[in-house]
Order: structure tokens, then C-alpha cells, then sequence
């Protein structure tokens, strides 16, 4: 099986700082993957980001695109 090719763009993982959707040992393999990675962590937030605090979440994607 052929690895994935390295997607180089810009990217953005935006994680609640109490979800364990991007787990510490699945962070190698996203670098990997994906190496101009931001992963941003929202305090006081789960796996729902958007509904739990989105002015950091909206704040977070205005910082990324701009």
C-alpha cells in the first residue's frame, strides 16, 4: 500500500480542550500528513467547539483565513 501523499497548504485542526478527537499520540501522524498544521485548543470546550464557545471559534477561523 502507497502512504498518502503530504497535503503542504495551510490547514487548521480546531479542538476543545476536553475532546479526545485529536488524541497527543495522533499528532505525529497529522504533522505527517499535513506539516503546515495549525491545531488550535479552545479552553473550556468539548468535542462541539462551535456550539460550546464560538466566539473563540469564530475567532479562531478569522485568524486562520486571514
Amino acid at each position: 500500500e502507497q502512504a498518502p501523499k503530504p497535503y503542504t497548504g495551510k490547514c487548521c485542526f480546531i479542538k476543545g480542550e476536553h475532546s479526545d478527537y485529536i488524541k497527543e499520540q495522533s499528532l505525529p501522524r497529522i504533522r505527517a500528513l499535513f506539516p503546515a498544521a495549525e491545531i488550535v485548543e479552545i479552553p473550556a470546550a468539548g468535542h462541539w467547539v462551535y456550539a460550546e464557545q464560538p466566539q473563540a471559534f469564530v475567532e479562531t477561523l478569522e485568524n486562520f483565513l486571514s
